[in-house]
């Protein structure tokens, strides 16, 4: 090998040898390259691993260590109330709510079914207590069915008084006709009670407990008819004085993000196909929640739903008393 090939091999070396010697510096510079390459693939193994680690401390540590370092769980999501979940699949969640107010403890009974194939259930959103001790602190109002019939075209709402064991007040609505002053009235005193924010505060404990919306089609419907309810009789006339449920929200917003794979069985929505925007006066338009406050166990986090920007616009654009507002029965998360 002469010295312009010695050069060509390694550019680095500036060095002008004879060809015995040059092989003998030949050996020792590929040495020191070879050294210099382990060195390189050392490095590049420790970043990896760096890296690894910082993922694993945010997502594990940082998210889940919050208000103070105390990782905050169901029971830390509205404390006066517990939860028990009988049966969630598919079709079907039911269970019990329970609130312990200042002045007694209220149990209610829920149910949130959709029908499929089988049509083993049917479409229906139930909220009812059993503790007949409330009247008072529940106006009169011991609660409410929805149901869908004729393929969601006609959706019906039965209010229940303590006062008799069958509805006192019944709405049925299509999609042509509008809604009456007086239906619209009876569904403001109903909802703006203790009867409808105690269902409101049902989402939010749903939620915490780890039942999300993109895994639960009945529990979709429930969430954004409770979402209805919220935004319905704190935009309207109806006086509702609830307590903020914002810290709430934000408790199980904090809690349903360290979820071990909360989308596990999810439809996810496609990158790129749906975004917020400011449409209709509501400028949260497609994000899941009551306005711009995010309920992110309805589909699983606070981006953009197709399912909740098709709601937000019959909400949003055709207004909130709109048949396809108030009947959820076909909101999805995709």
């Amino acid at each position: 090998m002469d010295y312009a090939e010695f050069q060509d091999a390694d550019s680095h070396t500036q060095q002008s040898l004879e060809v015995v010697d040059g092989r003998a510096h030949r050996a020792v510079v590929t040495r020191k390259k070879t050294g210099h390459r382990v060195a390189i693939i050392g490095g590049g193994i420790l970043c990896v691993a760096l890296a690894v680690f910082t993922i694993y401390f945010v997502r594990n540590f940082a998210e889940s260590h919050i208000h103070n370092g105390k990782q905050l769980t169901e029971a830390d999501v509205l404390p006066n109330t517990t939860l028990t979940v009988a049966q969630s699949n598919n079709t079907r969640l039911e269970g019990q709510f329970v609130v312990d107010d200042e002045e007694l403890q209220v149990s209610f009974d829920f149910l949130s079914s959709v029908q499929d194939d089988s049509q083993l259930d049917s479409n229906m959103v139930s909220f009812m207590t059993t503790t007949t001790a409330a009247a008072t602190l529940l106006s009169g109002w011991k609660g409410f069915t929805m149901s869908s019939e004729n393929d969601a075209q006609e959706i019906t709402l039965n209010f229940y008084q303590f006062s008799s064991d069958t509805p006192t007040s019944v709405i049925v609505m299509h999609p042509d006709v509008v809604l009456s002053q007086n239906d619209e009235d009876t569904l403001g005193n109903a909802f703006s009670s203790l009867m409808g924010k105690y269902f409101v505060e049902l989402s939010v404990k749903l939620g915490a407990h780890g039942v999300i919306g993109a895994n639960s089609p009945p529990a979709v419907v429930l969430y954004n008819f409770a979402k209805w309810v919220d935004q319905f009789v704190q935009s309207g006339p109806y006086g509702a004085n609830w307590d903020d449920l914002d810290s709430e929200v934000e408790k199980a917003n904090e809690v349903v993000k360290v979820l071990k794979d909360p989308l596990k069985n999810s439809h996810r929505r496609l990158a790129g196909s749906c975004a917020i925007s400011n449409t209709c006066g509501n400028s949260c338009y497609g994000m899941c929640g009551a306005g711009c406050s995010c309920w992110s166990w309805v589909c699983g986090d606070c981006g953009c739903w197709g399912g909740c920007k098709e709601h937000d616009y019959y909400c949003s654009c055709e207004g909130m008393t709109s048949f396809w507002c108030i009947n959820v029965f076909w909101v999805t998360c995709y």
